[in-house]
């Protein structure tokens, strides 16, 4: 029988984690399984049979320094980073293989954010254990992520009045600052805190207050696990980290939510993503 797309995605994006693992072990940068990959790694000793992506967390000095690093990738795989791209507002890295096409539903009008099939890196950062200092932190956060989608997206994309007024009020903003620039000061509130000074963790790329804040001593050291052919790291109190994210969930959903959660306009595994930003893409 052959194997169907999500399973030949799989073994594209498990090569990928192999080459970011690689990197991270050459250079002493700390990462952990997150979301669906870390249960994937708990669970199934590899991934969720319906799952096309792997997601990492990375504390933000590490994240940080493994983005400076000169083309530490081999080819095909090379860092998609979201200050360079402008209709890319995710406040987190991909790294990707450039001889193929992952191009979701949402990026299809933006050639910029066309990819290759990917792993995603996401930065997790210290905030602060004032309780005062915390609830200003989380304002900016919430604050500098949306003027950072209203400053890299035109008003259609604006779906909530809120969005709509602050994309109204930053019009000066987009005429004398780069699109990157609130993204620029996410990224100083991300420094402000070094992972393990605090109590609690942030997920940077997170806005949802109940889903973004964690305990430090969860991810103060990692667990190595099987994962498919090679291995995985999962973060030390990996059962108090997902059972506050997602749940029991060593149980398996019901079978109609067994589904990606990527919609995908195009998936081709033997042609660039650049050659579809050259032609176009017709749904």
């Amino acid at each position: 029988m052959s194997e169907t797309i999500t399973r030949q995605v799989q073994r594209v994006i498990l090569e990928i984690y192999k080459e970011f693992q690689r990197v991270c072990d050459q250079h002493n940068l700390r990462y952990y399984a997150i979301g669906g990959t870390c249960i994937g790694a708990v669970r199934h000793q590899g991934f969720i049979p319906w799952d096309d992506d792997i997601d990492v967390a990375m504390p933000y000095e590490d994240y940080q320094k493994l983005r400076s690093l000169r083309n530490p990738f081999r080819p095909p795989f090379e860092i998609y980073d979201y200050n360079i791209f402008k209709q890319d507002s995710c406040l987190f890295l991909k790294l990707h293989d450039v001889d193929t096409a992952f191009i979701q539903y949402s990026a299809v009008k933006y050639a910029d954010r066309y990819i290759g099939c990917s792993i995603d890196i996401m930065p997790v950062c210290g905030i602060p254990d004032d309780d005062k200092l915390q609830v200003r932190f989380l304002q900016k956060c919430r604050i500098y992520n949306i003027l950072n989608h209203a400053q890299r997206f035109p008003l259609r994309e604006k779906k909530k009045f809120l969005g709509k007024a602050l994309w109204l009020l930053s019009v000066p903003f987009r005429l004398t600052k780069p699109y990157n620039y609130y993204s620029g000061k996410m990224e100083k509130l991300f420094s402000q805190n070094q992972f393990g000074t605090t109590a609690k963790i942030m997920f940077g790329w997170r806005m949802n207050k109940k889903r973004m804040l964690f305990h430090y001593a969860d991810f103060s050291d990692y667990i190595e696990m099987p994962f498919e052919d090679t291995t995985m790291r999962v973060p030390i109190g990996y059962d108090n980290y997902l059972r506050k994210d997602f749940g029991d969930y060593m149980t398996l959903p019901p079978e109609e939510e067994r589904i990606s959660m990527h919609p995908t306009a195009v998936i081709d595994l033997q042609k660039s993503f650049r050659e579809y930003a050259k032609e176009g893409i017709k749904l």
